[in-house]
């Protein structure tokens, strides 16, 4: 199982220059991909050491992974704020939590990310369902 503990261990002893990397670890959670296999993909998509990462590359890259990203339209009550994300939305399935300038995931009720630590306020932007692709 990939949470965010074990991945930011990963990313602190391999990776030791590498920073704002919520997107990997949101990658690697909703897929349970390993955190070098999802920065390796970011970085193909031209993702730079030590930088963010545009959504449109996090979406596109957990899609490659044969996933669907489904835009959550207030099905759930919206929640303003990832405390009440980690409340609100339900406690099965995983959700990328948009928030300015980050990234979060949501999987079977656990928020996998530092937020969940400290409760943050971070204010939500945007809430992304994550399936299982049919084919």
């Amino acid at each position: 199982m990939f949470n965010y503990q074990e991945l930011k261990k990963v990313a602190t002893k391999y990776y030791p220059r590498e920073r704002g990397y919520c997107a990997v670890i949101a990658i690697s959670v909703a897929a349970q991909i390993p955190f070098g296999k999802a920065r390796s993909l970011l970085y193909k998509k031209g993702r730079k050491e030590g930088r963010g990462t545009p959504s449109v590359w996090t979406h596109n890259t957990i899609k490659e992974l044969g996933y669907s990203v489904i835009m959550d339209d207030n099905v759930y009550g919206w929640p303003k704020t990832l405390a009440t994300a980690t409340r609100k939305l339900p406690k099965r399935g995983t959700f990328l939590i948009h928030t300015r300038g980050h990234v979060s995931c949501l999987r079977d009720g656990v928020l996998e990310d530092w937020a969940a630590d400290n409760n943050s306020r971070k204010r939500v932007l945007y809430v992304y369902k994550v399936k299982k692709a049919r084919k």
